[in-house]
């Protein structure tokens, strides 16, 4: 992923490319004030919708005995009470 720093102004001229460049590029542009040298903004990458799979396994081993049996029966027996509940 490439990474470039603009002035507000010339950002402001390109905006438009900046941003297919970043759809379609993946490019990022750090947008700065000329005078200070410190960085307004950043034009990104969205983010694409979908599951990251990789939190996702983080998640599950970080909850890797939270649960004990007894809770798992408690849930079982709670489930199946309301299933029952539904029934016409």
């Amino acid at each position: 992923m490439k990474t470039i720093t603009l002035d507000a102004t010339t950002a402001r001229n390109q905006f438009f490319d900046l941003l297919k460049a970043a759809y379609y590029g993946g490019q990022v542009t750090k947008v700065m004030n000329k005078k200070t040298n410190e960085i307004l903004a950043t034009i990104s990458p969205a983010k694409k919708e979908g599951t990251d799979l990789k939190a996702l396994e983080k998640a599950f081993q970080n909850a890797h005995g939270v649960f004990s049996e007894k809770d798992f029966e408690q849930i079982e027996q709670a489930r199946t009470s309301f299933d029952r509940k539904l029934e016409w």
